[in-house]
């Protein structure tokens, strides 16, 4: 989905409305990874969140 240069990358969908739960955008000469995804201890064990949050930077830093 893009909506307004914002490319949402996950979302979900509740009670027919879709919400975007990790998107990234570049606006002027900068970046910005917007997620809100899980932010408690078990998150940040699973390897799949850990690759999210390295590749995430990865892009921020260009």
């Amino acid at each position: 989905m893009l909506v307004d240069g914002i490319e949402a990358l996950y979302e979900h969908t509740h009670e027919g409305v879709t919400h975007p739960l990790l998107w990234a955008r570049e606006v002027g000469g900068g970046r910005v990874v917007y997620d809100a995804l899980g932010h408690d201890e078990r998150s940040y064990d699973a390897p799949e969140r850990v690759e999210l949050l390295r590749r995430s930077a990865g892009w921020l830093r260009g």
